[in-house]
């Protein structure tokens, strides 16, 4: 089904890796960097204005564009801070929301539009390193994704949708050189999905709910890509070998909980590790 596919298509998450010790960064060097990677990932960037105040940089409504064969994804961000703390260092804070608009293409059906909220409570970012190494340390009580609308449901039916990220804290960090190295570690206290789903399709419809929990997220990636890497077409990008997605490493304690008609008709708990690298 078209709308899954777009739903999977939004799943997505970018960041970074290095630090060098006795190393200053600036506002702006910090904002460039973001832009430089961006770009280099076959993002396009605009923003409506960039303003220095004191040490202070804000940058006022940042819009990003990704695509990929069939996927457009694009979000909005009303206001971004770069501020020095005379340390070296850069804190960076953003908007509390933003909207994320993912549209899929499917040959022979018509687009499906995917429609999201990102919430970000009191996300805080302290940026350090250099130009060549910068890295960053993140945290924020809470961070949520939320599904406002799905194009293309059968009339009546809807699809709920959230995401919620308690007790966030991470890293990431990006290396610039030949080749751009980029890393994440991420970690949450809890992370719960709540899905409720009502298709009044006659014969083939239904309802149903159900909420994933996970305690004690871990997680940890890297990729190398190269300055050339065309993120349009990722399948020829890692056929040419210019893009070597690394290693991703998943952990946490979870269980698994369905309510159909609401009714109790399962309950699991698991402990689950994921170890991907890609065949040489």
């Amino acid at each position: 089904m078209a709308q899954w596919k777009s739903l999977g298509g939004g799943a997505a998450l970018v960041a970074l890796l290095g630090s060098t010790a006795q190393a200053e960064v600036t506002a702006a060097e910090v904002w460039q960097s973001w832009k430089d990677l961006t770009t280099s990932m076959g993002q396009t960037l605009t923003v409506e204005s960039e303003e220095m105040s004191g040490d202070t940089l804000t940058v006022t409504n940042m819009a990003m564009k990704s695509e990929s064969v069939g996927v457009t994804a694009t979000g909005t961000l009303a206001s971004i801070a770069f501020e020095e703390l005379g340390d070296g260092t850069v804190a960076v804070t953003m908007s509390p929301e933003y909207p994320v608009i993912i549209t899929t293409k499917v040959e022979g059906e018509d687009p499906v539009v995917v429609a999201l909220t990102v919430r970000q409570t009191d996300l805080r970012m302290i940026a350090s390193g250099s130009v060549d190494a910068l890295s960053y340390d993140v945290s924020a009580p809470e961070l949520a994704i939320i599904l406002d609308n799905v194009s293309g449901m059968p009339d009546g039916g809807a699809v709920d949708l959230t995401a919620t990220f308690k007790g966030v804290a991470g890293k990431y960090t990006v290396a610039s050189g030949e080749k751009k190295v980029v890393g994440t570690e991420f970690k949450a206290d809890l992370l719960s999905v709540d899905v409720k789903v009502d298709d009044p399709t006659p014969e083939t419809g239904g309802s149903g709910a159900f909420t994933v929990a996970i305690a004690a997220l871990q997680s940890a990636s890297n990729a190398t890509f190269a300055p050339e890497t065309d993120f349009q077409d990722m399948p020829a990008a890692l056929a040419a070998g210019g893009l070597d997605p690394g290693v991703a490493l998943l952990d946490g304690d979870g269980f698994l909980f369905h309510r159909l008609f609401d009714q109790a008709v399962g309950f699991r708990a698991h402990r689950f590790f994921r170890h991907c690298k890609p065949c040489p």
